[in-house]
């Protein structure tokens, strides 16, 4: 209906403080506890050019892209 080809959520933590792409990369799950009462486990999310990463204090990661016959 609005055109979307991706969501990002958050509020329900990722087991081993990794974010995770479901549903072909549609469903991006980004919340790794970043607060106070999960350790501070910083972290980000970016989108460029379609190429999703998580950012973490360690280095970047690649996540799934959404598949272009969408």
């Amino acid at each position: 209906m609005m055109g979307a080809k991706r969501m990002v959520v958050g509020h329900t933590v990722q087991r081993g403080r990794r974010m995770r792409g479901r549903c072909g990369g549609r469903l991006m799950l980004i919340d790794i506890g970043i607060s106070r009462a999960y350790n501070n486990y910083a972290a980000a999310w970016e989108c460029v050019n379609g190429q999703p990463a998580a950012i973490y204090q360690h280095g970047r990661e690649l996540l799934p892209r959404v598949p272009q016959a969408l």
